[in-house]
């Protein structure tokens, strides 16, 4: 290589964008359970210690299913806590600190003590078991979560020990048997804004919910048929 090529090629070298490397998180860093992010796709096996990858575990948020800490991709990751995934290694993830990430759905499993900053001494309230979402994280923090019961309600801050990752079931699913207690309005869409006939008081089964639509129960006098798209007012779940 001549000078002059060698100068071209330092200055190229020089010029390049770089991106910072993140060191590896160490596997005991890890649990069962973890919420965890994937920044870039990357290879997956279909056990924990074969050679050869055989698909592309796409960028996401997983959870950590399964762990095999003396295996060459020691990581089960799943898009679900109840099902097994596929086995990574663990250069490209990445967890928070906390375990939890803002919009997060969790489970409070038992009455834990709130806080109204992430560093307070005192308690302030009280949260009761139920579903939460996660609107704020300070990792580091004596109580690093802050959790409220939707976006509108102001929350408070709590330890992590008695909180998990669970996904708020649905208020009606496919086949639930519900009554009408009285002739409803039914609507050919859940989006409809003029209702097409009525319903007929009565014993009928869900067939499709749909949170957050002007009618979001498709209910039908037989299981497994959608018929009509009826608003919650005249509802009562059997």
């Amino acid at each position: 290589m001549s000078y002059d090529d060698k100068s071209e090629y330092e200055q190229l070298i020089k010029n390049m964008p770089t991106t910072p490397i993140r060191p590896a998180i160490p596997i005991n860093e890890f649990h069962v359970g973890d919420t965890v992010i994937l920044y870039e796709d990357v290879p997956g096996y279909r056990s924990s210690n074969v050679l050869i990858s055989n698909q592309t575990v796409k960028a996401g948020t997983y959870t950590i299913y399964q762990l095999a800490s003396d295996k060459r991709h020691p990581v089960n990751l799943s898009s679900s806590d109840s099902m097994p995934g596929t086995w990574v290694d663990t250069t490209k993830l990445y967890k928070q600190p906390s375990g939890f990430f803002v919009g997060d759905s969790v489970y409070v499993s038992e009455t834990t003590k709130g806080y109204d900053s992430s560093t307070g001494s005192e308690s302030t309230s009280m949260i009761e078991p139920g579903y939460y979402i996660v609107d704020q994280t300070a990792d580091g923090s004596k109580h690093p979560v802050h959790i409220s019961s939707d976006t509108q309600t102001p929350g408070a801050w709590v330890d992590n020990r008695s909180i998990r990752l669970q996904t708020k079931p649905p208020l009606y699913q496919k086949g639930d048997a519900v009554t009408l207690t009285e002739s409803t309005p039914l609507y050919k869409t859940s989006m409809a804004t003029k209702p097409a006939s009525f319903l007929a008081e009565g014993t009928y089964y869900v067939y499709q919910y749909v949170e957050g639509h002007p009618h979001p129960l498709n209910i039908a006098s037989e299981v497994g048929v959608p018929e009509a798209w009826v608003n919650l007012t005249n509802i009562k779940k059997k």
